[in-house]
């Protein structure tokens, strides 16, 4: 159903190209669409089974929502539900979602966009909807885009607002080419590097901008040794839950745990050290297995800078401090040239597939860099 939409909406588009729309528009969007269909054909399954396709409103434009009010309080009115169509009522919630964010991005307020996906999501738990949202506000874009340039071809329609008409198609029909340009098939993400160079900081970053699922190497391990995420463990490198036997069961874990996922359309950021290429060819070879994008983000920081921050982070671990990204770590600063020591670089040729991508935490990294490498799109672009 999904395709025959994007089928039909391609055959109404074409012949506007060249008047409202670009051949080189057209052809992006067609190509990320049939793409992004297979990159990620088990996530619509999942979406089927999970129940995400309902009868909607299927017109979720900011014209149909109205806040009123009404003794002492804003009561929120949505009016025009398509009744008279099924198809185009019944969808993916993500679908109806997206709709109300393009309206929000088009009328140039993206941060009112991502503060109503994001307060749907934490209301709904429905974290795969973020992977989707490019996909369908892409797919509303071109919609309207499309309605608008029907005008072009009808007499009735005076000059003027046939202008007005064609310059907002062009707009909405680049729009939907600025949300083809994420990913179109789930990405395995390796956040890496030597303790202390903000791993866990960086990962938990861009999961908040993404998304995507999580797993930490640290709460992991002491999940598997039935030990309380927070409870600060003293130990020799290499020793104790921090024995090669115990690293070798926890990268396993997050391997299998990363493999249901994976096998459910949905991207997964790893946060660990990634110290050996072990590792990091066996997260290769599940990534290849699922056809999903790998990336491996090497964090690096200078060795003074690091000691400082690992002397501050387990100092504050120790009184118990809340709010620290890194609250299950046990590193410390009398482990880290140890760590250093058993650190084997990364070279393409260990895994071509394999996107590398060094970060300088030194200072706060650009997220806006990184997730542009990913080729997520953190702002769209609104309309002129």
């Amino acid at each position: 159903m999904i395709q025959g939409n994007w089928e039909e909406n391609f055959v109404q588009m074409r012949p506007y190209i060249g008047r409202a729309l670009a051949q080189e528009t057209f052809e992006r969007i067609s190509l990320y669409v049939h793409e992004f269909l297979a990159g990620y054909a088990e996530l619509f399954h999942t979406r089927v089974r999970a129940g995400h396709i309902r009868d909607c409103h299927g017109d979720l434009r900011l014209q149909h929502v109205y806040i009123l009010d009404g003794e002492g309080e804003a009561t929120v009115y949505v009016v025009d539900c398509i009744e008279f169509n099924e198809r185009f009522r019944y969808s993916d919630v993500a679908a109806e979602i997206a709709f109300l964010t393009m309206e929000l991005d088009a009328a140039g307020r993206a941060d009112l966009s991502r503060a109503f996906v994001d307060a749907y999501v934490r209301l709904t738990d429905d974290q795969a909807l973020y992977e989707l949202l490019p996909f369908y506000a892409c797919y509303r874009a071109c919609v309207r885009g499309k309605v608008l340039a029907f005008q072009l071809d009808q007499p009735e329609v005076p000059p003027q607002q046939r202008e007005a008409a064609r310059k907002e198609a062009a707009a909405l029909f680049t729009l939907a080419a600025a949300y083809a340009s994420g990913p179109t098939r789930p990405t395995l993400l390796l956040v890496g590097g030597l303790m202390g160079t903000g791993k866990s900081t960086l990962a938990s970053r861009l999961r908040d901008e993404t998304g995507w699922a999580l797993i930490s190497s640290d709460v992991t391990r002491k999940k598997l040794a039935g030990v309380d995420p927070t409870t600060p463990q003293v130990g020799g490198f290499s020793e104790g839950l921090y024995s090669p036997a115990w690293s070798a069961r926890v990268y396993q874990t997050m391997l299998d745990q990363t493999s249901a996922l994976l096998a459910c359309g949905r991207s997964v950021i790893l946060d660990a050290t990634f110290a050996r290429r072990a590792y990091r060819h066996a997260a290769a070879q599940e990534a290849a297995m699922y056809g999903a994008n790998l990336v491996f983000i090497e964090c690096q920081a200078p060795r003074e800078l690091t000691l400082q921050r690992l002397a501050k982070r387990w100092q504050a671990r120790l009184a118990q401090q809340p709010g620290l990204a890194s609250a299950a770590s046990d590193a410390r600063p009398e482990l880290y040239d140890e760590q250093v020591e058993i650190w084997q670089p990364f070279y393409p040729e260990e895994e071509p597939a394999t996107e590398h991508l060094v970060v300088s935490t030194a200072s706060s990294p650009d997220l806006a860099h990184i997730l542009n490498a990913l080729s997520i799109l953190r702002q769209k672009k609104p309309l002129p």
